[in-house]
């Protein structure tokens, strides 16, 4: 199994495919939890044989579908040519960086004058955030490859500008995961490039990435700023190595798996593809179709924690995902799954300019990451909103400068 894993993740990167990312993910937070659990004692061996022979299945019914994909000559495209991203005309990248300001202002105004304070943002504390400030949040993480564009075109002030908003962003929103469509082209830039040294700094990156994210947890549990630099950054960090041992946080994520393999999957709601059912109905709003189902996430979460609460939601890695909805017969997903990555794969052909091409990466990036941890709906919902908020914008830009903008060519994008 974890040989499979590692066979699908050098056989997209060696198509340049996102999906790299995914069964990277999947890898840090599956395989290798999998394999020191099998060789302990804190699971059955019925359960180990099952789980293994489910993600078995489904990397196999994966890789039917890709390779068949790759057989026709296409490639996933997801490399940065940073030359082409200096010779671009400026304007549009100049366009998105002034929507991504303002963004940034309407949210720095709204968390003032609600009361907030970046010295105790992290504390959870509610300032409460109306349609507007609710708009300009999600287009700034929509935007949030405008760091790494400004970072390769060598504008360095303004990628210092972007770091500093993305700063502030995380320690106003406590969300975690809005950090990755900052950093996520970053690696791409360098995993995907053909030097060796610039592909081994991409996987620096990755794993000082993941450091980040456990590190940023404790900073969160801290209770704010101010306590965080009260404890110092050493404890800090050495809470984090410690955590990271212990394999709990993004690492204990499959426990809720086996947990449901362990009882066959004999919970109210399991078994019956109602986050499959959800996802079809994804551009219908829950509160004009009745039966549409809710978040399934939450439903693992009061079987995972014995408390219904709508607001708590569980992630068993995809695996776990697709074992809950179908129950055995989930590992066919693989196969479904298998087609998103030919969607994104042909969403990055589409597009002829680069500028576009790193903003869509930024948001697919996210994506793949977010759903190798099972949160599927999530996940998926917000790339696609992403996806039209850029595809919106680039149409707004290209009727103001219908002829005069060569960098940003009608990208035949399929949204």
């Amino acid at each position: 199994m974890l040989l499979i894993n590692i066979i699908i993740i050098l056989y997209e990167w060696s198509k340049a495919s996102l999906a790299t990312l995914f069964w990277a993910v999947v890898f840090l937070l599956f395989s290798v939890p999998h394999i020191i659990h099998a060789y302990g004692d804190d699971y059955s061996e019925r359960t180990i044989f099952q789980v293994t022979l489910f993600a078995v299945i489904f990397m196999c019914c994966y890789l039917a579908v890709r390779f068949l994909y790759f057989s026709s000559g296409r490639r996933g495209e997801g490399s940065i040519d940073s030359n082409l991203l200096i010779h671009e005309d400026r304007r549009f990248v100049d366009f998105i960086f002034a929507v991504y300001f303002v963004c940034f202002l309407i949210i720095a105004f709204c968390f003032y004058r609600g009361g907030g304070s970046i010295m105790t943002a992290m504390a959870y504390v509610s300032y409460g955030t109306g349609m507007i400030e609710k708009i300009a949040s999600i287009t700034l993480v929509a935007l949030s490859g405008i760091g790494c564009i400004s970072f390769l075109r060598k504008e360095y002030l303004r990628f210092l500008i972007c770091v500093a908003i993305y700063g502030f962003y995380f320690l106003t929103n406590q969300i975690r995961y809005n950090l990755i469509g900052f950093f996520a082209p970053f690696m791409i830039f360098f995993l995907f490039n053909t030097s060796r040294r610039k592909r081994t700094v991409g996987i620096t990156l990755g794993v000082l990435f993941v450091v980040f994210v456990y590190f940023a947890q404790q900073l969160r549990w801290a209770g704010g700023m101010s306590n965080a630099l009260n404890s110092g950054f050493g404890v800090l960090m050495e809470n984090t190595i410690n955590y990271m041992k212990s394999g709990n946080g993004e690492f204990g994520l499959i426990k809720a798996f086996y947990y449901f393999v362990e009882h066959d999957n004999a919970f109210d709601g399991f078994g019956r593809g109602l986050g499959f059912i959800r996802l079809a109905l994804i551009i219908l709003p829950a509160s004009l179709v009745p039966f549409k189902p809710r978040d399934f996430a939450i439903d693992m979460y009061r079987e995972w924690f014995r408390v219904d609460n709508p607001a708590g939601t569980m992630h068993p890695t995809i695996f776990g995902d697709a074992y809950a909805n179908f129950g055995f017969w989930g590992c066919l997903t693989g196969a479904f799954y298998g087609l998103i990555m030919i969607f994104a794969d042909e969403h990055m052909n589409s597009c002829s300019c680069e500028s576009v091409k790193v903003l869509k990466i930024s948001l697919i990036s996210t994506m793949m990451i977010i759903l190798a941890r099972g949160a599927v709906y999530n996940s998926i919902f917000n790339c696609i909103l992403g996806l039209a908020l850029v595809f919106v914008l680039e149409r707004v830009f290209l009727l103001r400068n219908p002829y005069e903008n060569d960098a940003c060519k009608r990208c035949e994008n399929r949204v």
